[in-house]
């Protein structure tokens, strides 16, 4: 378990800690919310917060409920976030618990993250045009041909749409496949709670079939909608 504060923790160091090769210790890594250490929080925490959370999930860790975070404030207040805040972000990863479960990271992009680390002689992904605030991590189920890879998109920046390049012949051995952007659905207080009563949290998922256009490279280019902060390309075997 390790403590963070707002000036130390960024998509650089998150992959340091969670993805940077190292001996395999067979033990998780669990991340608290940042720190802020003022009396009030800066006006951009929330955002900052939930794309700490979104890319630590991606990158195969976990993050508590910002909730009860002591800050070094001189006595005062404690952080609680808000349902509003947090609850869609956390009812993504209840709702597809296939996606996270077994998966491990095979490529990583974003904020100055060495590349070259994972091998590949061509990106599996890139994104077209000036977007270095969007962190990908493509993640799949090792030794399984038929799971889905699911490629984590995390916007750090400027939540804007933005095009996507994919090699398909990187996926699935270049066979035919299908594309899906998986996002958190809007929070909305009688929705949450009739899933936590229900224990249904499926309807936390938002889901869009993307229609890629294929170009003379072969390669496929799709938009991205604006994303707040994450979302979640899933690539299925036809």
């Amino acid at each position: 378990m390790a403590e963070t504060r707002i000036e130390n923790i960024s998509p650089i160091k998150i992959w340091r800690w969670l993805c940077e090769p190292s001996p395999h210790i067979g033990k998780g890594q669990l991340l608290n919310p940042p720190r802020y250490d003022k009396l009030t929080p800066p006006e951009n925490f929330v955002s900052f917060a939930r794309s700490c959370i979104g890319t630590t999930y991606a990158m195969g860790g976990l993050m508590t409920v910002p909730w009860d975070v002591w800050q070094n404030n001189n006595g005062g207040p404690r952080y609680f976030g808000s349902t509003a805040d947090y609850a869609d972000i956390y009812g993504f990863v209840r709702a597809i618990p296939e996606l996270f479960d077994g998966y491990e990271a095979v490529f990583c992009r974003g904020e100055e993250i060495p590349t070259s680390t994972y091998g590949f002689e061509q990106s599996p992904v890139v994104l077209q045009g000036d977007h270095d605030g969007v962190v990908v991590v493509v993640r799949c189920k090792p030794k399984s041909d038929m799971a889905p890879v699911v490629i984590h998109l995390i916007d750090w920046d400027r939540c804007e749409p933005f095009t996507l390049i994919l090699d398909q012949n990187q996926f699935f051995h270049g066979g035919t496949i299908v594309l899906d952007l998986l996002s958190p659905t809007k929070y909305k207080r009688e929705l949450h709670e009739s899933v936590l009563s229900a224990s249904d949290y499926s309807r936390l998922l938002d889901t869009q079939r993307l229609k890629p256009e294929i170009h003379p490279d072969g390669k496929l280019r799709f938009q991205i909608p604006a994303l707040h902060p994450w979302g979640i390309v899933r690539v299925s075997r036809k």
